[in-house]
């Protein structure tokens, strides 16, 4: 299974998240060691993608950060 790095702006902190989906324009991921989903979603190829899971904010640009 591919993962991901992912950062939570809201805490400053990073993680590791294995990729469940993945287009050009959204993400799903699961934190490694949880049963915690986050689907991440982006306007522009360039940009991380975004989303917002227990009232925190993460990034990730899909790939091994």
């Amino acid at each position: 299974m591919d993962q991901c790095g992912i950062y939570c702006i809201s805490t400053g902190r990073d993680a590791l998240a294995d990729v469940l989906e993945r287009s050009d324009k959204r993400i799903k991921v699961a934190l490694v060691g949880t049963d915690i989903t986050i689907t991440l979603t982006r306007q522009d190829g360039r940009a991380p993608y975004i989303g917002h899971a227990g009232g925190l904010e993460f990034e990730t640009f899909g790939g091994q950060d």
